[in-house]
């Protein structure tokens, strides 16, 4: 009887590790990420003309969060305009948030300055924690065709970095 028990315990101990072995052989599925969805803002620029992201009828959005006179903020928003004669307006937007203080006059200069094809905005604490919060400039969000934020890239991001991101999205 205590052969036929200790039978059963080795074999009982074989198949756990038999069953370890396959488990740590399985490929595990990567984990689901859920993307959140964008706060769909209504955002003035220095005119005092309203952009609202609802209004966007793009595939993909790109808004980017920056500061007129940081050197890496001006670089970034530089950089979007090569993906925008790229897809054209239709297949993606962009959008420039200012996180800067001063008068609508003073973020007039600076845009002037850089000029780009594309709205640039004056940022409100409700946008701005509807994306969770900036921690740096330039903070760089991807958004889908339904305005998840598919991706949020903090310092500045190399276009072809962007163009991946534009690519899933895009199907190409």
């Amino acid at each position: 009887m205590d052969d036929a028990v200790n039978v059963i315990r080795l074999l009982l101990g074989l198949a756990g590790m038999v069953m370890a072995a396959h488990a740590e052989t399985e490929p595990t599925a990567p984990a689901m990420r859920v993307a959140p969805p964008a706060p769909m803002f209504e955002l003035s620029d220095a005119t005092g003309a309203v952009v609202k992201l609802a209004e966007c009828r793009s595939a993909a959005v790109i808004v980017t969060f920056f500061l007129s006179r940081d050197r890496p903020s001006a670089r970034q928003i530089q950089s979007l305009g090569a993906l925008r004669k790229k897809y054209g307006s239709a297949e993606v937007a962009e959008f420039g948030v200012a996180l800067d203080t001063g008068s609508d006059a003073e973020l007039r200069t600076n845009v002037a300055e850089r000029p780009v094809d594309f709205p640039m905005l004056r940022c409100n604490r409700k946008t701005l924690d509807g994306f969770g919060g900036i921690t740096a400039v330039p903070t760089t969000f991807v958004l889908d065709q339904n305005r998840n934020i598919i991706q949020r890239h903090v310092g500045f991001v190399e276009p072809v970095v962007l163009e991946g991101d534009l690519k899933i999205i895009l199907r190409k």
